[in-house]
């Protein structure tokens, strides 16, 4: 089956499930690019947390929402999956993008269980549980924002369908 010209944006909190569904989806879909939006900011650099710790949080921020509008200029089709915090610098961008955001909705405490389970590829791990919980709090305001949502506690083999029914594609 021939894909559509289609860009869909995977936003979710830390644990969300936005890499593990991306690779889902890219599975289903395999003639949409997928990308993972902090390996492209990292571009194989170093870990994350390393490169965070190197140019700290405003310098990683600053080239994560360019690395954003760089995919947003890209043609369809593709799927990128945001970094957990990446909604909030480039929340402008997409809304005024032709691309199609999807929030990976996901209670807290399954948030959570997941960032403990890949803790040592997490940045945010060591800020620890009441902390997240407090950072989770504050980006739902941003995550609200977004009129398009799946259920993301589900395993990722139904939450991929859910997204792709929720665009039309199954």
């Amino acid at each position: 089956m021939k894909s559509p010209e289609l860009k869909l944006v995977l936003a979710g909190f830390s644990g969300a499930g936005k890499t593990t569904v991306l690779a889902e989806l890219g599975r289903q879909w395999p003639s949409f690019k997928a990308m993972d939006l902090d390996l492209l900011v990292s571009k194989g650099e170093a870990p994350l947390a390393e490169l965070i710790e190197k140019w700290g949080w405003d310098e990683f921020r600053a080239r994560e929402k360019q690395a954003l509008a760089d995919v947003l200029k890209q043609p369809a089709p593709w799927i990128l999956a945001l970094g957990g915090g990446s909604l909030g610098q480039g929340l402008g961008l997409l809304q005024h993008s032709d691309a199609v955001v999807i929030h990976l909705d996901c209670p807290f405490e399954v948030c959570w269980q997941r960032i403990q389970e890949t803790s040592a590829t997490r940045p945010l791990v060591a800020q620890g549980k009441e902390t997240l919980s407090k950072l989770f709090s504050e980006r739902k305001e941003q995550f609200d924002q977004v009129p398009k949502k799946v259920d993301a506690s589900r395993s990722p083999e139904e939450v991929a369908l859910a997204i792709l029914r929720l665009v039309g594609l199954a």
